[in-house]
C-alpha cells in the first residue's frame, strides 16, 4: 500500500495571506490493478486485430509456441530434467506466462511493408525486452544469480520473490505497449492514402454563385 502526501498552496493575488492545503491518499499498486489498467489498451486492439487478416493468426501460433518454450523451460514452468527450481510455482506466474506468449506471438505475427522495415525491427527488440522481463518475473527467485548476488538468498526470498508478480505485470504492460505500437504502425501503413484529384472534384462541384458587378462613381 502507497501512501502519498500532496501540499497544494494557493497565493491570492489581492491577500498577501498564503494558504496551504494537505491532501493524503492511499493508492493500491498490485498486478490486479496493473492487469486491469492494461485491459483499458486492449479493448480497442481487439477491434483492429479482428481487421488483420486470417494468415495473421496462423502465424502467431508458432511465434506464441516458441516464446512459452523460451521463458517456460528455464524458469522450470515446462518440466524437463534440465532445469529445476526449489520454490514452488504459483498460479500468478502460469498467468504471466500464458499472457505474455500469447502477446508475443501476436506481435511477431504482425507483418508490416517493406517501407517499415526499420520500425519492425525497433518494435521486435522492444517485444524480446519484454519476453525477457515476463522472464524473470516467472523464474525462480533464487536461481536468478544477479539478484542473488545483489541482495543474497535471504533477500531474493524476502524482497524479490513478492515483487515479481508486479514486475510480471509491468512486462506485460510493456509487450502491450510493443504490440499496440505495432498495430498502429499497421494501420498507418495499410490505410489507402487520399487521391490527389479529391480536392479539385471536390472543388469543381462546389457551386458557384453569380456576384453582381458594382460600379462606383469618383467624385
Amino acid at each position: 500500500m502507497l501512501q502519498v502526501h500532496v501540499s497544494l498552496r494557493t497565493c491570492g493575488f489581492k491577500s498577501r495571506s498564503e494558504h496551504s492545503t494537505h491532501v493524503m491518499f492511499q493508492a493500491s499498486l498490485t498486478p490486479s490493478s496493473i492487469l486491469c489498467s492494461s485491459a483499458s489498451i486492449v479493448v480497442p486492439m481487439l477491434t483492429t486485430l479482428r481487421s488483420l487478416p486470417p494468415s495473421t493468426f496462423v502465424r502467431a501460433v508458432p511465434y506464441a509456441i516458441m516464446a512459452a518454450v523460451f521463458m517456460g523451460i528455464p524458469s522450470d514452468i515446462i518440466d524437463t530434467p534440465i532445469f529445476g527450481r526449489p520454490v514452488q510455482l504459483r498460479t500468478i506466474d502460469y498467468v504471466i506466462w500464458l499472457i505474455s506468449s500469447a502477446l508475443i506471438g501476436f506481435t511477431f505475427a504482425v507483418r508490416l511493408p517493406n517501407s517499415h522495415r526499420d520500425a519492425e525491427e525497433t518494435n521486435d527488440r522492444r517485444t524480446a525486452w519484454g519476453g525477457f522481463a515476463s522472464f524473470l518475473a516467472v523464474g525462480c527467485p533464487v536461481c536468478n544469480q544477479f539478484v542473488v548476488a545483489a541482495i543474497g538468498t535471504g533477500g531474493a526470498l524476502t524482497w524479490w520473490a513478492p515483487v515479481q508478480p508486479i514486475f510480471g505485470a509491468l512486462a506485460i504492460g510493456f509487450v502491450l505497449w510493443a504490440l499496440r505500437t505495432r498495430l498502429n504502425t499497421y494501420q498507418l501503413a495499410t490505410c489507402p492514402s487520399p487521391k490527389r484529384g479529391a480536392s479539385s472534384t471536390s472543388t469543381e462541384n462546389t457551386p458557384s454563385f453569380p456576384v453582381a458587378n458594382r460600379q462606383v462613381q469618383l467624385p
